[in-house]
């Protein structure tokens, strides 16, 4: 019985740690895209600027 105790314990442990990572992985790459649209926009803004 012991050894159920432990197993379930360790399955809960690592089922919390999956959700937490995929959510991580998943916030950065948002942040990614995130980030990549505000460099494209202040890039093309600062390209009109100089053409302007």
């Amino acid at each position: 019985m012991e050894y159920l105790y432990t197993a379930v314990t360790v399955v809960t442990v690592a089922t919390i740690y999956c959700v937490y990572a995929h959510y991580r992985r998943d916030q950065m790459g948002r942040m990614r895209k995130l980030r990549s649209r505000v460099a494209y926009m202040m890039w093309s803004a600062a390209r009109r600027t100089k053409a302007g």
